[in-house]
């Protein structure tokens, strides 16, 4: 595990394994929104959302290979979001 790839607020692996994967890009503005630099490290969804102070959503993220919907390691809760399908999803 990289020390890059865990969640600066709650300190999980976002790219562990596969469906505990929370590795995703989203733009610049959202990221800057959540208060984050852009090489500031990752974030988990759920830590993404509390500094938002909302859901993520489908235009949230950037049309980056590693954001398809097909992505087959995504948690749940990753890809609802990237679907669209806003409620609450567990890690």
């Amino acid at each position: 595990m990289s020390a890059r790839s865990v969640c600066v607020d709650c300190g999980i692996d976002t790219c562990p394994r596969k469906g505990r994967w929370e590795y995703y890009m989203v733009h610049n503005a959202v990221w800057a929104e959540a208060g984050m630099d852009p090489d500031g490290g990752y974030l988990c969804i759920g830590c993404l959302e509390k500094r938002l102070g909302r859901m993520v959503r489908p235009r949230d993220f950037t049309g980056a290979p590693i954001n398809d919907l097909d992505v087959p390691w995504d948690t749940t809760r990753l890809a609802s979001r990237k679907m669209g399908r806003h409620r609450a999803m567990k890690r």
